[in-house]
């Protein structure tokens, strides 16, 4: 099975980052103790930082670079590790499932599904979330998601039945000119087969869907899986009785949403209209 967007091993990373920490520590010519006398903690600590036993917190990270004078080097490296533990917990069941999944259904309530996004649209939603923009970060994580969404390009992948709530298309994420290419995509897609996609307009008024993300797959031999998320919690399940819920859910959601050729056609519209705002922008 191929990994496309899985994060590094997090033991792995962690002893890099140690190893790194080290050579910094050694450039700056301090010992052990030396630093862990500055940083106020203990010099088993730092041992443990620099042997990939225990990861510091960010805060202590961003002191460690203050202290090292290395630019936000090392913070950039750990904020990366925590997030990929993130990840790991929550999201990388989902991603390792797909690989062999034969069909997959998401509903979308406010963002373009990860593996239908454009690269500069991934950018921005990785932008919204930092309160200081890491640019090569964001670069790497985009870089994955495309590497993620090759299996778009295979004819044997996955089908893909994505219901998308209206306000996914109407939410200019990046600008206009980004959501013109963002619909675009999605659009061409569509047209040549290779999604199934239905806008969930705001006319459905409340509907089953509403509280987040969903996502079910079926398998060749293996039992149906379900993940769902919300903003603290996010939940996989193999339950059958919860996938048939799920499954339940978004039959009903199908049921609410324009069918796939209206879907298109206000896709589509939505993007004329972005792409001449886009122009308006630039006159």
């Amino acid at each position: 099975m191929k990994d496309r967007d899985l994060p590094e091993d997090e033991q792995t990373a962690r002893q890099l980052y140690g190893e790194l920490l080290r050579t910094r520590r050694e450039r700056a010519g301090l010992t052990q103790e030396a630093l862990a006398k500055l940083m106020l903690c203990s010099p088993g600590n730092i041992a443990h930082f620099e042997r990939g036993r225990r990861k510091p917190s960010l805060e202590d990270a961003q002191r460690l670079d203050q202290i090292l004078g290395v630019d936000d080097e090392l913070f950039r490296r750990m904020r990366e590790i925590w997030e990929s533990s993130q990840l790991r917990n929550y999201f990388r069941p989902v991603l390792e499932m797909e690989q062999k999944a034969t069909a997959i259904c998401e509903y979308a309530p406010s963002l373009v599904p990860g593996v239908l996004q454009t690269r500069d649209y991934a950018r921005a939603v990785y932008r919204s979330g930092q309160v200081r923009w890491d640019d090569e970060l964001n670069e790497e994580r985009a870089a994955r998601r495309m590497r993620r969404a090759r299996y778009l390009e295979d004819p044997q992948g996955p089908s893909l039945w994505a219901i998308l709530d209206e306000v996914v298309i109407r939410r200019a994420v990046g600008g206009p000119a980004v959501m013109a290419e963002q619909l675009d995509h999605i659009s061409a897609l569509g047209r040549r087969g290779r999604i199934f996609v239905q806008v969930l307009p705001f006319s459905a008024g409340v509907h089953a869907l509403m509280e987040g993300l969903l996502i079910t797959m079926s398998f060749e031999n293996d039992p149906d899986v379900a993940y769902s998320e919300g903003i603290i919690v996010s939940h996989f399940t193999d339950d059958p009785e919860r996938v048939r819920f799920c499954h339940k859910l978004f039959d009903l959601g199908r049921a609410a949403a324009m069918p796939p050729e209206n879907s298109l056609a206000l896709i589509e519209s939505a993007a004329e209209e972005y792409r001449n705002a886009s122009r308006e922008r630039l006159a």
